[in-house]
């Protein structure tokens, strides 16, 4: 006779802990916003978690990691209500654990909590500035996993990313457009009148106010923000031309790779830019700006030939006192600098689609321009100019959608030293071709 037993042991008991919050702390106190630069002084992350199931007392300890994103992730995350969770994870924004290193960048083993009542408890957990600021450009994750006191493994869990914002050279910075950090949640609605930045008509997104960024790190500086009351001039946020027509949103691909073995595309950077619509050229003005003599301007830009092909005449253009003015414009598809007492002009004409990083800077002894080509074999175009000093004191900027989709502008009002220039376009074409 042969015994064969059937009693199982019982599932083992294991705890609960949801992540209920991840928000940047600044100043010392918490701050809503889902992007922040990463030189913030003494910047940091704080996440809280409750422990809602303890099943038999069965908690013992939690582990807490945070992880950065990879490189190519380059729109902020705001809000899971404006996300294609099937179509945008691992496509826009980087999904978990796939797009991030896998090598947690800060790890903790604990058991710190606070009690909310017999079963429940309060976690919270602080990534400092030391870790936060070494990530311009990427996202931060943090997860939370508990185990038992029989060192079970409970689930991890997660929230949305925040994002450190870039770029590596703040000081000076006195305007930053970045049509990736514009808030699609944002809505204006005519029929309530509530003010937001994106009016929305059948199924454009209208830019009302093109918001500067750099406030954010400096909260005293002017908001010198980018804006058109007109509809018919608002400029819109380019839908993407994804030949298979899957993903049609206001998102587009800047960097392209075909595979050599099945010839199918792929893109490793997607973000945001503004251009026109149909008929009009859109424009906005920052009004009251205070510029002097030396700036430098860095801008991400194409031509386009659709829906308005280039005009000569300008696609950014300063204007001040006593006809100092200054202007970034076309002139047969060369772009052109031109000042009251200086010009220079590329050499060669811009290629149309083709994503671009342009470089102008002015200073008392004159002016230069420079581009480069975001693709991956990229080419340079300089040319300085000038020997002499030229006035220019500029109060208002003009941004004319001319023949152009601009992705972001950086705007720096000082006289830059050789290597920060170098430094913020190392950056940006990190950012964009990574």
């Amino acid at each position: 006779v042969t015994l064969v037993g059937d009693k199982r042991l019982p599932e083992l008991p294991v705890p609960v802990i949801e992540t209920v919050n991840r928000i940047f702390i600044k100043n010392g106190a918490e701050s809503p916003v889902n992007h922040e630069y990463f030189n913030y002084p003494n910047l940091k992350i704080l996440a809280k978690s409750n422990m809602t199931e303890n099943p038999q007392n069965s908690f013992n300890r939690y582990r807490s990691d945070w992880y950065v994103s990879k490189p190519g992730f380059i729109i902020p995350i705001q809000s899971i209500d404006n996300i294609d969770e099937d179509n945008d994870f691992g496509r826009i924004y980087p999904a978990f654990p796939d797009d991030y290193i896998a090598v947690p960048i800060h790890s903790e083993l604990g058991s710190d909590y606070s009690y909310i009542s017999a079963t429940e408890r309060n976690i919270s957990v602080e990534l400092k500035n030391d870790i936060v600021n070494k990530y311009p450009g990427r996202h931060i994750l943090y997860t939370i996993t508990p185990f038992a006191k029989s060192l079970k493994k409970g689930h991890t869990s997660l929230l949305l990313p925040l994002y450190i914002y870039g770029p590596t050279v703040t000081a000076s910075l006195a305007l930053h457009l970045d049509a990736s950090t514009i808030d699609m949640s944002d809505k204006y609605n005519a029929s309530t009148n509530v003010n937001g930045t994106i009016l929305l008509d059948s199924n454009d997104y209208y830019i009302r106010t093109w918001k500067n960024s750099r406030p954010s790190i400096e909260p005293t500086i002017n908001s010198y923000n980018a804006v058109q009351t007109n509809m018919g001039n608002m400029p819109i946020l380019v839908k993407n031309n994804d030949p298979e027509g899957k993903f049609i949103g206001p998102e587009i691909p800047f960097q392209a790779v075909e595979d050599a073995v099945d010839g199918k595309t792929t893109y490793s950077v997607w973000g945001r830019a503004l251009g026109n619509k149909e008929n009009v050229i859109a424009n906005t003005r920052i009004s009251n700006i205070v510029m002097g003599n030396n700036w430098s301007m860095f801008l991400v830009m194409r031509r386009v030939d659709l829906p308005l092909a280039p005009t000569n005449g300008p696609i950014i253009s300063g204007t001040g006192t006593a006809s100092k003015d200054w202007s970034l414009e076309w002139d047969n598809l060369q772009l052109k600098l031109n000042t009251q007492s200086n010009q220079v002009v590329l050499p060669t004409s811009v290629v149309s689609d083709e994503w671009l990083l342009l470089q102008a800077t002015s200073k008392t002894n004159g002016i230069s321009l420079k581009a480069a080509s975001l693709k991956k074999d990229g080419t340079y175009n300089e040319i300085v100019n000038g020997t002499g000093a030229i006035g220019i004191d500029t109060k208002n900027i003009d941004i004319k959608f001319n023949g152009v989709e601009i992705a972001e502008i950086l705007l720096y009002n000082s006289n830059m030293n050789s290597s920060d220039l170098d430094e913020i376009e190392e950056y940006l074409i990190n950012k964009y071709n990574p």
